[in-house]
């Protein structure tokens, strides 16, 4: 690369050198060079004779109202187009990306030559530099799985502490997730008693977590379905997207299939499910029955209130969830007049103590 370097600089001083032996104009083939300018400038304007501005009133103007006339699809525009090449202006021309050299344009027709043109030791330079340039970054070939694949690589998820001997920064960010994630789930405690919503325990780590420590947890995993609190609304949301903020000061929020606690999930991407009636959600909720569309949301980890250990039935047409009786009983005594506001009032102590957190750690990583 130091090589290509040196051989740029020198490209480039030769042209200053080249540059610098061309004569001075004298000042009369400067006033030369003005007249033919000023005259050129005058022709154009003189060449361009506009119509006058008609001031109609305006009518809207609705194309596909209007019978399509079906000589227009047998006219020639040749002679439009032949006009419009003939105008075309170099800047036009050559400002889109074609396979051509820009050279090619200004060749004659049935001139062959293109094949036999030699590179000049500029363009060979620039060929090169790129040459080295993607040999030095290293760029992955291809998406989907392999980008999956590469971002997976740098992220410090809850579901990969203690399964690989890590060591240096990696291990450093691992016990950090692991502390912060403990930390989130006693704030989560805290708020949930002090407000006596039901259930309280549960609520702190959201039933996520490794199912060998109670029947009743599992792991967060994309088509979960949880309990979510919007706009102070209950509602059912199914995980669509888990977002895991991996460790460090300059960490980035990554997509995860799953995680086992609560307190490293940052964000989450769910479709929400309004109640109906009884056992059954409407995912078309009442304030968009006119549009008749679904509706999701990206929301924090905060208003995330509850992995929903219930069996759920979607129908068909995707628009209505049925849970059974255990998820439903949760559903009712969450949205008690008496335990409703407490939850609410959690939630948005949860939301403030995120805010006031000044650590990038504590701050964003949920």
């Amino acid at each position: 690369m130091l090589s290509l370097t040196c051989a740029a600089v020198a490209l480039t001083l030769d042209d200053i050198s080249k540059a610098a032996a061309y004569d001075e104009l004298t000042s009369s083939e400067r006033a030369v060079i003005v007249q033919e300018d000023s005259h050129t400038v005058t022709e154009a304007f003189a060449a361009v004779s506009l119509p006058a501005l008609a001031f109609e009133p305006a009518e809207p103007l609705r194309p596909f109202d209007r019978p399509l006339d079906p000589g227009l699809m047998n006219a020639d525009l040749s002679t439009l187009v032949a006009v419009r090449q003939r105008h075309e202006t170099d800047r036009a021309r050559k400002g889109i990306r074609t396979r051509m050299d820009d050279r090619d344009h200004d060749r004659p027709e049935g001139d062959d030559s293109a094949g036999n043109r030699t590179e000049s030791a500029r363009q060979a330079l620039i060929r090169n530099i790129q040459q080295v340039m993607r040999e030095e970054q290293d760029r992955a070939v291809g998406t989907g799985i392999e980008r999956d694949a590469r971002w997976r690589t740098h992220v410090t998820a809850a579901s990969k502490v203690g399964e690989s001997i890590e060591t240096g920064n990696a291990a450093n960010a691992a016990l950090a997730a692991g502390a912060r994630a403990a930390t989130v789930t006693k704030r989560r405690l805290k708020f949930f008693q002090e407000q006596k919503t039901p259930s309280h325990q549960d609520l702190a780590d959201a039933l996520v977590g490794s199912n060998m420590a109670s029947p009743r947890h599992a792991p967060l995993a994309v088509g979960s379905y949880t309990l979510i609190l919007h706009n102070a609304q209950l509602f059912i949301g199914q995980v669509l997207a888990i977002y895991v903020r991996s460790g460090g000061k300059a960490g980035f929020h990554a997509s995860q299939q799953e995680v086992k606690s609560i307190g490293l999930v940052s964000y989450v991407v769910v479709q929400t499910y309004e109640h109906a009636f009884n056992r059954r959600f409407r995912a078309v909720h009442q304030d968009l029955a006119n549009l008749q569309t679904f509706r999701f949301l990206h929301i924090s980890a905060d208003n995330l209130i509850l992995r929903l250990p219930a069996e759920c039935t979607l129908s068909a047409d995707r628009r209505t969830l049925e849970i059974d009786t255990s998820g439903y009983n949760i559903f009712t005594r969450l949205t008690r007049p008496a335990a409703l506001p407490g939850l609410i009032e959690a939630v948005r102590l949860l939301a403030n103590a995120r805010r006031r957190a000044r650590q990038p750690d504590e701050g964003d990583g949920a």
